[in-house]
């Protein structure tokens, strides 16, 4: 059974130590294996990974990768779930607000090297939040090497 976790914490839950220990009582009930919410710099997972690890959460913890397609929907989307984007991403949305192609090119790429350095880390596997995007889906699992 597969269970959501929040990197940077569930947006309702104040504390991530309380949101820990929350995430720790669904794998004590059962849960053997997690999916993250999208982040967009893995240094927030991976630090997560390490508070989980201390609080004795061993089961697998699959990233979520949101590629950035879209700077109008990636900002909604932000403010929904509570994710932070880094500056370098924030400064590519910027720069190709009003450009769709150039920013779906520019979202392709950040997403590829995100990919790739969670699994170059030696991640047991990666859910890429497809939005019905699957034609740039498939161009990121290229891009990283998964297929040809």
């Amino acid at each position: 059974m597969a269970a959501a976790a929040y990197p940077a914490g569930h947006p309702e839950c104040l504390r991530l130590k309380d949101d820990l220990r929350n995430l720790k009582h669904k794998v004590d009930c059962g849960v053997d294996l997690l999916i993250t919410q999208l982040f967009f710099d893995n240094r927030i997972y991976y630090d997560f990974i390490d508070k989980a690890r201390a609080v004795n959460i061993n089961c697998p913890v699959i990233p979520g990768i949101m590629p950035v397609l879209n700077a109008r929907s990636i900002r909604r989307t932000i403010y929904l779930c509570g994710a932070s984007i880094p500056a370098p991403l924030l400064q590519l949305v910027d720069k190709y607000e009003h450009d769709a192609t150039s920013m779906e090119k520019a979202g392709i790429e950040y997403a590829s090297m995100q990919v790739d350095d969670l699994l170059t880390s030696g991640v047991q596997g990666i859910h890429l939040y497809t939005m019905n995007k699957h034609r740039q889906i498939i161009e990121i699992v290229k891009n990283v090497g998964l297929v040809k």
